[in-house]
């Protein structure tokens, strides 16, 4: 899912976020959409308001969900790590996407992380998990073997 500039936010408004991280929920998916800025520092305070969101809200789920496959490896990445922060069954099918589609390596690690935070993995995830324990990435190997060792 492409990420629509006028969603993003100023340099100035995350840098009031992170310094107030209780609004940074309310601003999530603003802030998700920021991390595509050309703007360095932009992308860097972005992250450090995604990092301070200890459990995004469930209803955000459908819209991070979407955000998982994004050609920005940037908002994929975060996606995918926001929804493991979730837990909940229904975040699989969008990680698993990611983790079988996406052409960033570090989105699919990160997708393989997240999945090892759930619980009752379905056949369709522990497939892909033993696909990318079969990668030539020793990393993704490893995050997958270990998503599959605690599915058990």
């Amino acid at each position: 899912m492409p990420s629509d500039p006028a969603q993003t936010l100023p340099l100035d408004k995350l840098q009031q976020l992170a310094l107030e991280p209780e609004q940074a929920q309310s601003h999530m998916l603003s802030i998700l959409s920021s991390l595509a800025s050309d703007d360095e520092e932009v992308r860097a305070y972005a992250s450090d308001c995604l990092e301070q969101i200890e459990t995004p809200e469930p209803a955000a789920l459908a819209q991070l969900a979407s955000h998982c496959t994004a050609h920005s490896a940037p908002i994929a990445n975060w996606a995918c790590k926001l929804l493991g922060r979730i837990g909940t069954i229904a975040c699989q099918g969008p990680l698993t996407a990611a983790l079988n589609e996406h052409e960033s390596l570090g989105v699919r690690q990160q997708a393989a992380l997240a999945l090892a935070k759930l619980a009752n993995l379905q056949p369709g995830t522990i497939a892909a998990l033993k696909q990318a324990a079969l990668s030539n990435d020793p990393r993704l190997q490893r995050v997958a073997q270990q998503a599959l060792e605690k599915s058990n």
